[in-house]
């Protein structure tokens, strides 16, 4: 099934979609749209993603910064763009807002796989919550990516000012206000990120 979320005001063209598509054919289809967030659930279904409106670009932004230049800093591992796939255990496909894999996750994976979705699970990912978000089916999505391997995963709120932070042992905790600092734990020792900035648009 094809879901289109949160683009009543908009019109898109999709490209060669089918129902039960193959990876190799979602993977095609990824490409024949390349100019829309799409994912894949558990169930199969295709998802195709609302563009980002700046006030959510503008976190995106910073908690890609902050993670970049951490990388840079400390070499522990390697962290990609908004628009990467992640394969995860339970064939769903996912992207995040942010995102970081360890060397040792990373060195798993041979060259030869590198144009295919990533099917190994990220340490770290954050997301940040929209206009249109489904706040229920974000949460669940959360979880998701905790269930199939990722050790930390922030999912920030500018809205309303929260921020909930998902741990590998089970429990999620919520941050409330922005006059705080988030860290990357023992997952990514050192990673700092203040989130008034991401009030702070220009």
């Amino acid at each position: 099934m094809l879901i289109i979320e949160g683009m009543n005001h908009f019109e898109y063209q999709i490209r060669k979609y089918k129902d039960d598509m193959t990876d190799e054919e979602f993977l095609e289809f990824c490409g024949a749209n390349d100019n829309m967030l799409i994912e894949r659930d558990k169930d199969r279904n295709i998802l195709v993603k609302p563009l980002l409106v700046f006030p959510v670009a503008w976190c995106q932004k910073l908690i890609c910064r902050a993670i970049w230049k951490w990388e840079e800093k400390y070499g522990m591992g390697i962290s990609f763009s908004p628009s990467v796939g992640f394969e995860l255990q339970n064939t769903a496909i996912r992207t995040a807002n942010a995102n970081w894999i360890s060397t040792e996750r990373w060195s798993t994976v041979p060259r030869e796989d590198y144009d295919k979705f990533i099917y190994v699970p990220p340490d770290f990912i954050a997301e940040v919550v929209t206009p249109t978000s489904n706040l229920k089916k974000l949460k669940e999505k959360m979880l998701e990516w905790m269930e199939n391997g990722v050790r930390l995963a922030w999912l920030v709120n500018r809205y309303e000012k929260t921020t909930h932070i998902y741990r590998e042992n089970g429990s999620v905790e919520l941050v409330e206000g922005f006059d705080k600092t988030l860290s990357g734990e023992n997952v990514m020792p050192e990673l700092e990120l203040e989130l008034a900035p991401l009030l702070e648009l220009p």
